[in-house]
């Protein structure tokens, strides 16, 4: 992992102190962050499933994923349990809360490949573990593995 826990500083003239973020790992940059895929099926994405969406313009690693591996039921993460109060709709008890979405519909980064390709690999963030050959389908440059919440070494 190219994360650091601390912070450089540096002493600027006088006794100003200036502190920058460290350096992480470039591909990885974004990833963790929420996202909402462009298409999304009518009745939600399915327990067991994982859907990659590529060239998501919302995520600065271009991919949204949504991770329904260990899911009990569909998700809809077009409209939260809290937007549709705020709308004043009916039947917002179904709709999942914006926490929900969160932990399933994020940005990811492709972490490891048996072939190369146009994505860069990636170190996942902290919180974030390899999920190697996660996605079998596709062409080589997408199959691989991918940052998934969770797993080894996540809080």
């Amino acid at each position: 992992m190219n994360r650091f826990s601390a912070f450089p500083c540096v002493l600027l003239a006088g006794a100003l102190l200036a502190c920058a973020p460290a350096p992480e790992d470039e591909a990885a940059r974004g990833a963790g962050d929420p996202c909402i895929p462009e298409s999304v099926p009518a009745d939600g994405f399915s327990p067991g499933e994982v859907f990659l969406e590529t060239s998501h313009v919302g995520c600065a690693t271009l991919l949204c994923m949504v991770d329904q591996r260990d899911a009990t039921g569909p998700l809809d993460p077009s409209l939260s349990r809290e937007e549709c109060l705020e709308r004043g709709l009916a039947d917002c008890d179904a709709q999942p809360t914006e926490e929900a979405i969160a932990a399933r519909a994020y940005c990811t980064c492709r972490c490891s490949a048996a072939e190369p390709g146009e994505l860069e690999l990636c170190a996942c963030p902290s919180g974030y573990s390899c999920a190697d050959d996660l996605v079998e389908l596709g062409g080589p440059g997408i199959r691989g593995g991918y940052c998934v919440r969770g797993g080894a070494g996540a809080p």
